[in-house]
């Protein structure tokens, strides 16, 4: 089984049962995702990570604890006061407006081969544009993003292409990372303990460019091997991360949860993966659909048959984070 996860200042990292992790970050917890619970994980900001129905947290180095949470929160609210915005702002940005310009970087063995061709490419791309327009269900909402191929580059690089979490990643993210915060870095590999993905979020700390942008699974893209996950939509969940979302579940059952008012609260239990849409696990939700887990949300761990939305409440909140954060850097 895989899992998606994402990094930030801080990273968040998910495996699998018996897939053991070096923790290179301040926190570390074993969360198993079978009869257990499900947390976002952070480091110096804040991440999340997704893994799939039978997965588990065997390691889990940079936790998200509510303090985290708040401390991300208190620092977007100070970016968006520098740019004379709040949160109540409205009516900012026109829907496909923003084009996102897209570095691919996609990394091979030594010999050339495990490579990812530039049609796979294009169709991950389309996945992204067709999520983040609201084209992937009558329930989803149109968003100003939208991503263009600006480069795809290979590297033959055989210890880069075997990507694990118990690594460092800098070493390949110096040597390949293009533009700034506002353009999305793609690095397509083969992530090892059964990682689909993971991403950055968001962060005023100018020193940490290169690490910015979302690490993917090469089978996981359009096609891919990885079965109910490989429809493309690992991206589309991190690059959610990259916009500064959390996960649905963020907080379980208590408020704030993932600080957007119209999704659900939701317990952060093995229910994350069951796409069952009477599923009702705090009882006292609050917000649109009111008794009803937001299993087919983007930002839920349910796989890419069943994931087919973002919120209008998390649309705004990708809104004002790009403001805050990337617009212009």
């Amino acid at each position: 089984m895989s899992m998606r996860r994402t990094l930030s200042g801080g990273i968040a990292v998910l495996t699998m049962v018996g897939a053991g992790l070096t923790a290179w970050a301040p926190t570390a917890s074993a969360l198993e995702l079978r009869g257990a619970s499900a947390d976002c994980v952070s480091g110096a900001g804040a991440s999340s990570a997704k893994v799939a129905d039978g997965g588990s947290l065997a390691a889990d180095p940079n936790r998200l604890t509510s303090r985290q949470v708040e401390a991300r929160e208190v620092s977007l609210n100070k970016q968006l006061a520098k740019r004379g915005l709040n949160r109540s702002t409205t009516s900012r940005l026109a829907n496909g407006s923003v084009r996102v310009p897209v570095y691919v970087h996609v990394i091979r063995k030594n010999d050339g081969s495990g490579n990812t061709t530039n049609r796979e490419v294009d169709r991950q791309i389309t996945v992204l544009n067709r999520a983040f327009s609201g084209r992937t269900s009558s329930a989803s909402v149109n968003t100003p993003f939208r991503f263009r191929l600006k480069d795809v580059d290979r590297t033959n690089n055989t210890d880069y292409y075997n990507w694990s979490i118990s690594d460092d990643d800098r070493p390949a993210k110096r040597e390949l990372h293009q533009g700034g915060f506002r353009a999305l870095n793609l690095y397509v590999a083969s992530l090892e303990d059964g990682l689909l993905g993971y991403a950055t979020f968001p962060t005023t700390n100018n020193k940490l460019i290169k690490r910015d942008g979302v690490v993917l699974t090469k089978e996981s893209l359009p096609g891919g091997a990885f079965g109910p996950y490989s429809r493309g939509d690992t991206a589309t969940h991190e690059v959610g991360h990259w916009l500064n979302l959390y996960h649905t579940f963020q907080g379980g059952c208590s408020d704030p949860g993932d600080y957007v008012a119209d999704t659900p609260r939701q317990r952060a239990g093995n229910n994350v993966f069951v796409c069952d849409p009477t599923l009702n696990t705090c009882g006292n939700n609050v917000g649109e659909n009111a008794l009803r887990d937001p299993v087919h949300n983007f930002l839920n761990y349910t796989d890419d048959n069943c994931i087919d939305r973002f919120s209008r409440g998390q649309e705004d909140r990708m809104e004002i984070s790009y403001l805050a954060y990337r617009k212009g850097r």
